[in-house]
């Protein structure tokens, strides 16, 4: 058999195969019996058939994107580079115009192993209210008591041991630097278009004679890069030397990078709180408390008295430090509130804070710093959970028929006191005063969206929700986790859902009950992003087997064309106005070859002119097949994680999607639009590779 490219694999009903060469895929009827002198296979075939196979060895115009790997070799070493996201854009699309990869800049961040607990969530996994997670036992008992997985005791020890041939991440290697004076960071950063992106260790003015910089222990994950060139990351302290042990101001703190300006953005203590009320719970907060950045805004959006605000979440109370459950190792935390220099002390290095959702203007370097809401409780601690609130995006609302037109609307989480429980659910933050307007301490309200609330009908059905991105139409996005006890077909994911903010009492509706097909019954994912003509991008479950006693689920990144105010008509057609793994738009056409050597696991940002910013599996030499789990050199060759752009390709439309094919062992899904040459390939031989359907 004569092999042939993947490209014109691609463009070729299956059974030409074995008789049309790469190197001659043109040639004139008439002079394939000279070539194929001495090769049987073309003997006895009807002419219908043999031209059929010339015709499609053509390239086809197909697939709706090009796939660019991000250069990183300039970066420090890492076994995985992953997206984070694309510079925002104007609104012209790359399906209608020639786009160029170097105006779409973006950052991303490298790891050489696993976290223990995530660093940019407010408490671990979303549930963590207690902040009980501290060893072993206690990521184990998440992982039974919430995921059900079969393989717990591998989720759990690639948590607390990291990657155990270079000593990196996990939880271990984080809660032991203090006795160990070792560590090594696990996430470092970078930004496309600069060649370097580093920031240096914060240090609290009052140590510098005491403590010295650890070199090269700081962590650093860059989140989001705005309009205006602010990029948003959270990072650790890093670790500094006291006396041969390594003690670390704080876990994590939300920072603002422009050029050569660096703004760390610090907590704040309210006094008003119970755990706030006296000067060494104060102390602990300014010292160690963390924040977290997530977005910006500008407002108003032009004139003088213009400013731009970045959005997330601050520390501004401790936990009840009296609950001995909180003790890592038997430390006791109690001491704590009693010491000048806290950041010194063993037990110290494990507190927590109660926190809210929070402003800092960058107008005077995040000095001007405030709440935007309170809880929906009057607690800062409840029968040792403490509350917590975040702003995970914000929007300028562009919608003359909205009273927030022009206003700052803004998402996350928020907390209310329900049947004696702290429960951490999605929220709006809207505007309070909308005809006189102004950023200002609690000028927002809160209100929590229906149906993503973590009680229903007198059952918690979720552990946790959250609002994740919200667009100018009031369109917003985000994730409710099935809790572990209240499993769905056999799986307790976080369920994908869209809500509108301009309701006066916003629903969820789960992506789930929306007739698309990748997003079956129990499909869990992430929703990551929403731009202004409503295409969502995120992962999604890429197999449906129950998880529960079994696997983890294999994922793909998706995209979806959803259909509302603002959705443009001709962009959604593009991809046949339903959603898709992104892997099925990078098949086919003349970038064939050099994208099939990719998969899409998750995409984490789209621009308004179309461009995604992903995270892809890479097999070097290209995947074997170029079906969607096809293997890497038959299995023998080592694939790598890698940060990937998406490219529009100008001129692409639905007639050029191909669908690559899928094994038994993927969820059943239904596509886009059926190649005329493939059709007319199946009628005469039975035969043929499946195309997209409509």
């Amino acid at each position: 058999m004569i092999c042939i490219s993947i490209a014109a694999q691609a463009a070729r009903p299956s059974f030409c195969h074995d008789f049309v060469t790469p190197a001659y895929p043109y040639l004139p009827i008439s002079q394939l019996d000279k070539y194929n002198q001495g090769r049987p296979v073309l003997k006895g075939l009807p002419l219908s058939v043999i031209s059929l196979c010339i015709i499609t060895s053509y390239p086809s115009h197909s697939a709706l994107y090009r796939i660019v790997e991000v250069e990183t070799s300039s970066y420090e070493a890492a076994s995985e580079f992953h997206a984070a996201s694309i510079l925002p854009s104007d609104s012209n699309s790359c399906f209608s115009q020639q786009c160029i990869e170097t105006d779409h800049p973006m950052i991303g961040y490298s790891m050489n192993g696993l976290e223990g607990l995530p660093l940019d969530e407010e408490v671990a996994f979303g549930v963590d209210k207690y902040f009980y997670y501290l060893d072993y036992d206690d990521l184990s008992s998440y992982c039974y008591s919430e995921l059900g997985y079969a393989t717990c005791d591998a989720w759990t020890s690639r948590r607390w041991y990291g990657d155990s041939s270079n000593g990196i991440g996990g939880l271990q290697n984080e809660r032991d630097a203090y006795y160990t004076a070792s560590y090594t960071p696990l996430y470092r950063s970078f930004d496309e278009s600069q060649s370097t992106l580093t920031v240096e260790p914060y240090l609290p003015a009052h140590y510098s004679d005491t403590l010295s910089i650890a070199l090269d222990t700081m962590e650093f994950k860059v989140l989001k890069k705005d309009s205006q060139g602010n990029i948003l990351a959270n990072a650790s302290s890093g670790y500094f030397d006291y006396q041969g042990y390594y003690a670390q101001a704080y876990r994590h703190r939300g920072i603002v990078i422009n050029g050569a300006t660096v703004t760390t953005l610090l907590p704040l203590a309210d006094d008003s709180l119970s755990f706030a009320d006296s000067e060494g719970e104060q102390l602990l907060i300014e010292e160690m408390g963390g924040t977290l950045a997530f977005d910006t805004f500008t407002y108003p959006t032009s004139g003088s008295d213009s400013q731009t605000y970045v959005v997330g979440n601050a520390a501004v109370a401790t936990f009840d430090y009296s609950d001995s459950s909180k003790y890592y190792a038997g430390l006791d935390l109690s001491g704590c509130v009693d010491l000048d220099q806290p950041v010194l002390n063993a037990a110290c290095q494990n507190f927590g804070f109660s926190s809210q959702a929070f402003i800092w203007s960058l107008e005077d370097n995040g000095d001007t710093r405030f709440p935007a809401t309170s809880w929906a409780t009057s607690y800062d601690s409840y029968s040792y959970a403490t509350a917590q609130a975040s702003i995970r995006a914000a929007a300028i609302i562009d919608s003359e028929n909205s009273v927030y037109d022009q206003l700052p609307v803004l998402v996350g989480f928020n907390t209310e006191l329900a049947d004696d429980n702290m429960l951490i659910q999605a929220a709006i933050f809207r505007p309070i005063d909308t005809a006189n307007f102004v950023v200002a301490e609690n000028a927002w309200e809160s209100v929590f969206i229906n149906n993503a609330k973590l009680e229903s009908d007198d059952t918690y059905i979720y552990s946790n929700s959250l609002a994740k991105d919200i667009n100018e139409h009031l369109l917003v996005v985000g994730e409710a986790k099935r809790s572990g006890s209240v499993p769905e077909s056999g799986t307790a994911a976080n369920r994908m859902f869209i809500a509108d903010a301009s309701q006066s009492s916003p629903t969820a509706v789960y992506f789930s009950s929306l007739s698309q097909s990748i997003f079956f019954t129990s499909a869990g994912g992430e929703v990551n992003a929403i731009n202004n003509y409503n295409e969502i991008v995120g992962e999604v479950d890429a197999e449906n087997h129950s998880e529960i006693d079994s696997k983890q689920r294999r994922r793909r990144g998706f995209i979806y064309p959803y259909n509302g105010t603002g959705s443009d008509v001709e962009r959604r057609a593009v991809m046949n106005n339903r959603a898709w793994w992104l892997d099925d738009l990078t098949n086919g056409g003349e970038y064939s070859n050099s994208n099939n050597a990719y998969r899409i696991t998750s995409a984490s940002d789209i621009n308004d002119a179309g461009v995604i910013a992903a995270t892809a599996i890479k097999c070097a030499s290209g995947y074997d097949t170029t079906d969607h789990f096809a293997t890497c050199g038959e299995g023998t060759e080592t694939e790598t994680v890698v940060a990937v752009k998406l490219m529009p390709i100008n001129g692409a439309t639905s007639a050029d999607i191909y669908s690559r094919e899928e094994d038994t062992s993927t969820v059943s899904r239904a596509g886009g639009s059926a190649h005329p040459f493939a059709i007319l390939g199946l009628l005469l031989l039975g035969l043929g590779r499946r195309r997209a359907r409509t």
